[in-house]
């Protein structure tokens, strides 16, 4: 059984075998190898990715979820999820940008309403 405490960089992987969780073994080509200090990730077989490809969002998302705001400034992240056919985390990582970019503010909680600023 595999144990794993969040707080530690090892996991206990059974029969008092350790293994750092930044560097797994490179005999298993299906395990992701990760270093926080460098902007890759090893896939595995020796593939790549830039940490920052994983994180990009496409801009169309991006423009469907404002004119759905824009049409319904109600709408819970869920429902934009349901309407973009994406999870509710992408949906919660496009608002992220938005809201670090001013391009969108939540007024009030679970009630409020979103509001596009005009600039």
């Amino acid at each position: 059984m595999i144990q794993s405490d969040p707080n530690k960089s090892e996991v206990a992987l059974g029969e008092g075998e350790i293994q750092d969780n930044a560097k797994r073994s490179k005999s298993d080509p299906n395990l992701i190898q990760s270093d926080p200090n460098k902007s890759e990730v090893t896939l595995g077989e020796g593939e790549i990715q830039d940490k920052s490809e994983r994180s990009k969002i496409d801009p169309n998302e991006i423009e469907a979820l404002m004119k759905l705001v824009k049409k319904s400034p109600s709408i819970s992240r869920a429902e934009l999820a349901k309407q973009l056919h994406l999870s509710e985390r992408q949906v919660r990582r496009i608002i992220e940008r938005l809201r670090g970019e001013e391009r969108l503010i939540r007024r009030g909680g679970t009630r409020g309403e979103w509001i596009i600023p005009e600039n």
